[in-house]
């Protein structure tokens, strides 16, 4: 299998997408791109290129990956992007911890807050200053049990 990638300016994969599979009058498959580099993607300095599936390393995911242009060999052209990978796993945490704020947000918590035991007061900003500091700790709080 195809697969159409963009890259941003700085080489790191942007956006991904099999490629779509067409036979030409002579029966031949062709692999057309699946994406489309609109205005905005060359303003942001995107490029598309078109990979085969085994070209991407065993232990990685296209999302994970980066382009090394100037590397001849096709096999080593795709490698791990650290930066890519953090950026990410900082927004899965921050969704994260925007969708636990939605349980107790600033509209609803003083009426959770009569509820509540002084402990379970306590516990809860205590859970709740670990989603906080969880961009620093990388640590996905656990909810106190009674907190559902």
């Amino acid at each position: 299998m195809k697969h159409t990638v963009m890259i941003d300016r700085e080489n790191i994969v942007y956006a991904y997408s099999p490629c779509h599979i067409n036979k030409n009058e002579i029966g031949q498959e062709e692999f057309l791109p699946s994406l489309v580099l609109n205005d905005e993607a060359k303003e942001m300095g995107c490029k598309m290129l078109v990979v085969d599936e085994s070209d991407i390393p065993e232990e990685l995911e296209l999302w994970q990956c980066e382009f090394d242009l100037e590397e001849p060999d096709i096999k080593k052209k795709l490698k791990y992007s650290p930066k890519k990978v953090d950026f990410v796993e900082l927004s899965v945490l921050r969704d994260n911890r925007n969708k636990a704020f939605k349980v107790g947000d600033k509209y609803q918590l003083p009426a959770l807050q009569t509820k509540l035991t002084t402990e379970q007061v306590q516990e809860y900003s205590t859970w709740r200053q670990k989603w906080l500091d969880a961009p620093k700790t990388r640590v996905e709080p656990v909810k106190p049990l009674w907190f559902k």
